[in-house]
C-alpha cells in the first residue's frame, strides 16, 4: 500500500491543472463532450495519506460523488442548459449551410474547359 499513495498524489498533480485547461482553453463543444465523464479523485487534500485514500477509495459512485466529487466540479465551469441549447443551434444552422452548399455546386465550365470546347 506504501506504493499507492505517492502514485495517486502524482497521478493527481498532473491532474491539478485540468480545470484551467477545461474553463480557459476548451471550447464550449468540447467542454460539451467531456461534461459528463465524472471525477476520478478527490481535492489533494482527501489523498494526503493511506487512511485518508481508504476513506474513498471503495465508495460507490454516488457516495463518492456526494462526499469528494462535486467538490471537484465546482471548479469547473459546466455548460448550463442555455449554452447547450445554442450550440445545438448552432450546429444545426451549420448542418443547413452545408447541406445548402451542396445545393449551389458550380457546373459550369472553367475557362480552360471552355477554350478547349471552341477549337
Amino acid at each position: 500500500m506504501h506504493l499507492l499513495l505517492p502514485t495517486v498524489r502524482r497521478m493527481y498533480r498532473l491532474t491539478i491543472s485540468l480545470p484551467w485547461y477545461y474553463n480557459n482553453v476548451l471550447t464550449l463543444r468540447e467542454r460539451a463532450v467531456y461534461m459528463n465523464n465524472g471525477v476520478a479523485l478527490p481535492m489533494p487534500q482527501h489523498c494526503q495519506s493511506e487512511a485518508d485514500i481508504r476513506r474513498w477509495k471503495k465508495l460507490n459512485t454516488k457516495k463518492f460523488m456526494e462526499e469528494y466529487g462535486n467538490e471537484v466540479l465546482d471548479q469547473y465551469d459546466i455548460p448550463t442548459e442555455e449554452e447547450l441549447e445554442r450550440l445545438d443551434r448552432n450546429e444545426d444552422t451549420d448542418n443547413e449551410a452545408d447541406e445548402d452548399d451542396e445545393d449551389d455546386e458550380d457546373f459550369t465550365d472553367s475557362e480552360d474547359e471552355a477554350a478547349d470546347g471552341d477549337t
